[in-house]
């Protein structure tokens, strides 16, 4: 079981300083099966930002296949769904990986995963209008440091995403 600790969330532009707000001090309990997939996330921020925060700790680990070796590809599907008061979404989401060699990394050997996915979005949100439905879709890329235990030593990521509302 690993936990992630929001107390520390802080700069970036992940999501807007109101909602990033929201967030503060939230505690996820995620837990992995062996192939690094994750099989249970319990705790959180339980709001719409919380969801869509959710999704993005669902895609963080990078599962690396057993016996892959560098230059390995490989494709994974994800659906993340989330049922709050203020959001029921499905996000649908489809990530490439290349497996690089081991290489040095912060003191320690560690080999580099680096990601290329696309993902679509389909909900509802409450607003202070009432319930609007909710669409969206985004590309994301990200280069993963993982240790020989699959753990996750660092990562860079961007993307860009559309979000379109109608009530």
């Amino acid at each position: 079981e690993t936990v992630v600790d929001l107390s520390a969330f802080g700069q970036g532009e992940l999501v807007a300083v109101a909602s990033r707000d929201s967030l503060r001090g939230a505690q996820y309990h995620v837990v992995l099966d062996p192939s690094g997939k994750v099989v249970s996330l319990t705790g959180g921020a339980p709001s719409a930002v919380g969801s869509v925060f959710e999704g993005l700790l669902r895609s963080l680990y990078p599962r690396i296949r057993a016996g892959a070796t560098a230059g390995a590809t490989w494709a994974d599907t994800l659906e993340t769904t989330s049922d709050t008061p203020q959001a029921k979404t499905t996000t649908n989401t489809l990530t490439s990986f290349t497996l690089g060699a081991p290489e040095p990394y912060q003191g320690t050997t560690a080999r580099r995963v680096q990601t290329a996915s696309s993902y679509l979005l389909k909900g509802s949100v409450m607003t202070p209008g009432g319930p609007a439905d909710m669409e969206g879709k985004g590309t994301g890329a990200a280069v993963y440091f993982v240790a020989a235990d699959g753990r996750v030593l660092g990562s860079t990521t961007k993307g860009d995403a559309m979000v379109t509302m109608a009530s």
